[in-house]
């Protein structure tokens, strides 16, 4: 069970990653950043992956609650309390409670003790 599972009590098996790529050239990367990008392109192959382009808002709100998403990219949340969306970390995984609960799964699940 996952920690966002845990907390809006219903099973949650997807993520999504907004990655804002605007004014990056390929001459920007390194090696090592080469490598993550194939990374990701195999990850491409392997997942479903949109890419939006400029018209990016309305499809993030129809799957991201506007009170959830970055003021920036259209929605409501500055994260005032967190010194600003981009370095917040306000996820469920920050919460030592319900991260105890997750690994006591975790450890249940792989003994064969719970399904």
């Amino acid at each position: 069970m996952s920690a966002c599972s845990l907390v809006s009590k219903r099973h949650i098996d997807i993520s999504t990653t907004i990655l804002d790529v605007h004014g990056v050239g390929l001459k920007n990367f390194n090696k090592s950043e080469w490598d993550i990008i194939q990374r990701l392109q195999a990850i491409d192959g392997n997942n479903y992956l949109v890419v939006l382009g400029n018209k990016y808002q309305s499809k993030l709100l129809e799957i991201i609650d506007v009170s959830e998403l970055s003021k920036f990219l259209g929605g409501t949340c500055t994260c005032a309390d967190k010194e600003g969306c981009m370095i917040s970390d306000k996820d469920p995984w920050n919460d030592p409670k319900i991260m105890r609960v997750t690994f006591n799964f975790v450890i249940l699940h792989s003994r064969g003790l719970i399904p």
